[in-house]
């Protein structure tokens, strides 16, 4: 609980090179700041071919990953953020309420 609030907060080290999420969430969400570095952000409609949604984040940004909502974060260089989700991440709830998405199916 933060501040009354039930959820979770998580840090978030990204190496060069490398991706996270390519899934949605059935009913979570997550706010995402970020420390340092840069993140190129996809977002789009469950099963679509295309995303309707691309973002470069930097130092200072926060942005939302809504539910229901297939996205996708690449990190051109060392990246940090501090997730903050509306509901608790345990593993085992996490796994429940994520759907993947093949990486491969993201034309980025």
């Amino acid at each position: 609980v933060h501040g009354g609030i039930g959820g979770t907060v998580s840090v978030l080290w990204c190496h060069a090179g490398s991706f996270r999420a390519s899934h949605w969430h059935r009913n979570d969400s997550h706010r995402l700041y970020v420390l340092e570095g840069e993140v190129r952000y996809y977002e789009r409609a469950i099963g679509a071919l295309e995303a309707d949604l691309e973002e470069v984040f930097t130092a200072g940004d926060m942005f939302d990953t809504p539910p229901q909502r297939e996205h996708l974060m690449l990190f051109d260089s060392p990246t940090i953020m501090v997730s903050m989700s509306s509901r608790s991440r345990t593993h085992v709830e996490h796994e429940a309420d994520v759907v993947r998405v093949p990486r491969g199916s993201w034309d980025v």
